[in-house]
């Protein structure tokens, strides 16, 4: 997995390390796909919502959450996170990640920007913005 992390804590610096810390859990597990893994980063309870092209999307609780990345991610045959960023903005974490990917569908880029609010070490709300599957040149999709 190339990422291009930083962290550039913002808000309440004892925070941003848990913070941090549970964002770098979410984008490894992502980052292999390992979506059980990805379920311990949240909250038992939390909320997610996330705009994507088709609509808006929400859920509640991890296996929701995590059901929604396994239906966007799963299926493809080669998935790579090419990027990937962790920030605190105030008292909310923002994950960052592009990611390449082939399917049915062919290349793709898929790029999602993420806004958390972090209980206990854990995700506790997840706001999400996709910027849809964009179609990508086996050429382009190595970049």
């Amino acid at each position: 997995m190339n990422n291009s992390d930083s962290v550039s804590p913002v808000g309440n610096p004892s925070d941003a390390g848990n913070d941090t810390a549970v964002a770098g859990v979410f984008l490894a597990a992502l980052g292999v796909r390992d979506f059980q893994r990805l379920e311990t980063c949240f909250q038992p309870q939390m909320h997610f919502r996330a705009l994507v092209p088709p609509g808006v999307r929400e859920g509640t609780g991890p296996k929701e959450t995590v059901g929604w990345l396994s239906k966007w991610f799963s299926h493809a045959d080669h998935f790579e996170v090419i990027k990937s960023e962790v920030d605190q903005v105030s008292d909310r974490l923002r994950i960052a990640y592009r990611i390449r990917l082939h399917d049915l569908h062919g290349w793709q880029v898929v790029e999602q920007q993420i806004y958390c609010t972090v209980k206990d070490d854990r995700i506790d709300a997840m706001d999400l913005l996709c910027s849809g599957f964009r179609p990508a040149s086996s050429m382009a999709a190595m970049h």
